[in-house]
């Protein structure tokens, strides 16, 4: 056994003094078991028409991009939209027909009414004297008739309580819009318990766009654009059902403060192939216990703050018990939080989930998370990508619950108010999670961060973790305070910065296995002077405790070990290579023992060292 300086008195300016030429390795005979290696998450296969692209630094790290390496087409018409998996802009719905006809694919074997804008009056519904308004033709006809709309605008407003079909001549041309404004009403409400279906136009107006409630079946969308609704573009509500293929929501004009895309009270919608571009405070709010929505191949980019105090601009609300189960959707763009998930009983479901560039609130110049999840929300994530969010990627706080799997995680931005954190993960709260098959890469602050609450991590990377934009400080792998508990398994840290594993405070608890944290830099204060000194410990344990088990801790700038404030560290059947010192005790009569238990020692400047170093102080600015 070779004993511990424990306590020696030094102070911090002679550390370096102190931490002189290694005396010898210690246990250099031994051959411990070498940890085993993570698995990397499984992005591949790529769902239809999404491209596998290797990470630009880290290339074993492979992620789904559901645009072509050309990137998502902005300049769409108004009848296109750029769906996940596809080459470019597509039309929504059919290519306009020739002047004044109805579109050239309603079925010859239905029944149809024919309506045509600028007719005069007098019609009877048929195509040689069609009806001039809608209402006109939806009173004629009978129920599960086609109501068929040539091109224009019609400015009317409608009710449709029977089982009927609208069918436009084209999205381009074929425009359903009230110029009369209402605070509450609808431009179209449908409200029929034997469903009905809107196809194959625009509505827009200056009023709400489309209304659906109290309906079983549901009421279908195909082919639908709702463009420059205002206040609330489609809103399912009171047992309401919608079913839309193809739908394109966007530029819904704020009434106040309001301007949502998609509203779901009390209701069902499932979407399918629908983008959400511009919309305002939130694209998608969905609420209350009973409401779900079911989205595949969706996109909701861009949305807008509140027009009154420039908060908000969420791509997903989801509150108060309601669920959402997303697969292929992509959310770019948009403020405060990419996803919104707020309150008990509320349940996120995504597979093959991006989010990207959330930006910061408008008014505050905070937030910014790609996922918040919030106030004993749950979340479950398959295959995922979030990156250059802000702030945090994924906030999880107050009870809530995160299971994610193949999950990737880079390039996070700080928060823009002030430069500070820029996490990866941030669990507080007694939040819980457990995540498998994970990359955190070139994060901000700190990897993964945690305050109370319990977390698994299995098959774990970090690599090259930088510290925060606004002071240089942090840059942590995973970092831990509060009575937190978290156990690791089969985990790679490299070129983390300060600490790749920290344990702050009475009660924290890190357990790992087959850990290797290697290249531990220090942080990017470190030449104008860190609080905190300039870090570049593989595993500090201040007043929290630490189990290793299978492990490497190599080629760090500082200490494989620290432990200081009565903290504890045991380590079993690995090696402390390479590092400036071995292990810095600070701990009065701590055992040495506990260090040694199959564990080889060499290579390090200096094996043992009691010298006051500075130690780590917790993570700062951990989300509130």
């Amino acid at each position: 056994m070779v004993p511990l300086l424990a306590g020696c008195g030094s102070d911090a300016a002679r550390a370096e003094d102190d931490a002189g030429a290694d005396a010898g390795d210690a246990g250099s005979g031994l051959t411990p078991t070498a940890p085993a290696p993570p698995e990397l998450p499984r992005a591949t296969p790529c769902p239809d028409g999404w491209r596998a692209v290797a990470d630009e630094g880290s290339p074993d790290v492979v992620t789904c991009d559901p645009w072509p390496e050309s990137g998502r087409d902005e300049g769409c018409a108004a009848d296109e939209a750029h769906f996940p998996g596809t080459p470019g802009c597509a039309r929504i719905g059919t290519e306009c027909p020739a002047a004044a006809q109805w579109a050239p694919d309603i079925p010859a074997a239905e029944t149809v009414v024919y309506v045509r804008s600028g007719e005069p009056a007098g019609g009877d519904g048929s195509p040689a004297r069609p009806f001039p308004t809608i209402a006109q033709g939806v009173a004629a006809a009978p129920d599960r008739a086609i109501v068929a709309l040539t091109e224009g605008t019609y400015d009317e407003i409608l009710d449709i309580r029977r089982p009927l079909t609208l069918w436009g001549a084209c999205t381009a041309r074929t425009t359903i819009a009230s110029s009369v404004p209402h605070a509450t009403a609808a431009t179209l409400t449908f409200a029929s318990r034997a469903g009905a279906t809107l196809r194959n136009l625009r509505v827009s107006g200056a009023r709400r766009g489309v209304a659906v409630a109290a309906n079983d079946p549901a009421v279908t969308f195909e082919s639908v654009v709702v463009d420059g609704a205002t206040e609330l573009a489609v809103v399912v509500q009171q047992e309401g059902s919608l079913v839309a293929h193809d739908l394109v929501v966007r530029d819904t004009a704020p009434a106040g403060s309001f301007g949502f895309g998609l509203t779901v009270i009390v209701g069902r919608a499932e979407l399918d192939r629908a983008v959400f571009e511009r919309n305002s405070s939130a694209a998608l709010y969905v609420s209350d216990v009973g409401s779900e929505l079911v989205a595949s191949d969706l996109v909701v980019q861009g949305t807008l703050p509140h027009e009154s105090d420039g908060f908000a601009g969420e791509g997903l609300d989801l509150f108060l018990g309601a669920t959402a189960d997303l697969s292929r959707a992509v959310f770019s763009g948009n403020r405060n939080a990419g996803l919104n998930v707020s309150d008990s009983g509320t349940v996120l479901t995504a597979t093959d989930l991006v989010v990207t560039d959330t930006r910061s609130e408008e008014s505050t110049r905070e937030n910014g998370y790609g996922l918040a999840l919030l106030h004993e929300a749950s979340a479950e994530i398959r295959r995922a990508t979030f990156e250059r969010n802000r702030t945090v990627e994924i906030l999880a706080n107050e009870g809530s619950s995160l299971v994610a799997t193949d999950l990737v995680v880079r390039d996070t931005q700080s928060r823009e108010s002030d430069g500070v954190t820029g996490y990866g993960l941030d669990l507080w709260g007694y939040a819980t999670g457990e995540i498998e098959r994970a990359a955190f890469l070139r994060t901000r602050g700190g990897a993964v961060v945690m305050a109370e609450g319990e977390l698994t991590l299995s098959d774990l990377v970090i690599r090259d973790v930088r510290s925060q934009e606004g002071n240089g400080r942090f840059g942590d792998g995973i970092a831990i305070q509060d009575g937190a508990v978290v156990t690791v398994r089969r985990a790679a840290l490299e070129r983390c910065r300060r600490t790749g594993l920290a344990a702050h405070g009475a009660g924290t608890s890190l357990t790992g296995e087959d850990v290797a944290v290697d290249d531990t830099l220090e942080q990017e204060c470190a030449d104008a002077g860190c609080e905190d000194g300039p870090g570049g410990t593989a595993l500090g344990a201040v007043g929290g405790a630490a189990v290793l088990t299978r492990f490497r801790l190599s080629g760090n700038a500082l200490c494989g070990v620290q432990i200081a404030a009565d903290g504890a560290v045991d380590l079993h059947d690995g090696e402390v290579a390479r590092n400036r010192i071995g292990a810095n005790v600070q701990v009065e009569g701590f055992d040495a023992s506990r260090l040694q238990d199959g564990v080889r020692y060499v290579d390090n400047e200096r094996t043992f060292d009691g010298s006051e170093l500075p130690v780590p102080q917790a993570v700062q600015g951990v989300i509130e």
